[in-house]
């Protein structure tokens, strides 16, 4: 069951883009602080805001967020040894465990980052519903990855009700790929509209 877990835990990262957290993102944050700090104030900041710039700053979030080539790769043998593995003893199985448990833990990281910074772009009118969209998808996904640790190291464990974990996974993944599929198409809806260049995978 465990072999099962990890194999599902990474057939979910399998479902993320690539890109890594990298000094930019600082830069980033730093950045949209000193526009809220401004002394005219954030309502301000907003109104300067242009579409194009919004999502330049988004775009660089998502990508911030995403798997890299290699990561991709990892998960991809992960969770082919894992699926092995509910049928067989592995002689891999503790490293299998430690490797999935390390790439799980990274993109929980990369969520929460995500998510701080979603915080800190401005909001615009012409926006909001996208920013909305991906503002619940990081900190749903970030969720999720950090249970898949949770069940990682204990079958049994149990959210602020008392209900057991491993028996929300599948749904809660499912609901997050209807919210990561809404959230592309309104993404390259609203892209259309206003001119802007097609997001970069």
């Amino acid at each position: 069951m465990r072999a099962t877990t990890i194999a599902f835990a990474l057939a979910v990262a399998a479902i993320f883009g690539s890109a890594s957290w990298s000094s930019s993102g600082a830069s980033l944050l730093a950045t949209q602080a000193a526009v809220a700090r401004s002394p005219k104030g954030r309502g301000d900041a907003v109104r300067r805001l242009s579409v194009a710039d919004w999502f330049q700053q988004y775009d660089q979030i998502r990508h911030q967020a995403q798997m890299s080539d290699a990561e991709r790769e990892q998960s991809r043998a992960l969770m082919g040894q894992g699926l092995a593995a509910s049928f067989m003893q592995s002689a891999n199985a503790a490293s299998d465990k430690a490797a999935a448990s390390a790439l799980l833990g990274r993109m929980v990281q990369r969520y929460q980052r995500a998510s701080a910074q979603m915080s800190a772009l401005p909001r615009i009118p012409e926006t909001k519903k996208l920013y909305d969209g991906y503002a619940q998808y990081f900190q749903d996904a970030g969720a999720l990855f950090s249970d898949y640790l949770k069940v990682q190291n204990n079958l049994f464990a149990t959210d602020g009700a008392g209900n057991g974990l491993v028996g929300q996974l599948a749904q809660r993944k499912s609901d997050l790929e209807v919210l990561d599929a809404a959230n592309k198409d309104l993404d390259s809806r609203l892209r259309g509209k206003f001119g802007v260049a097609p997001y970069a995978y």
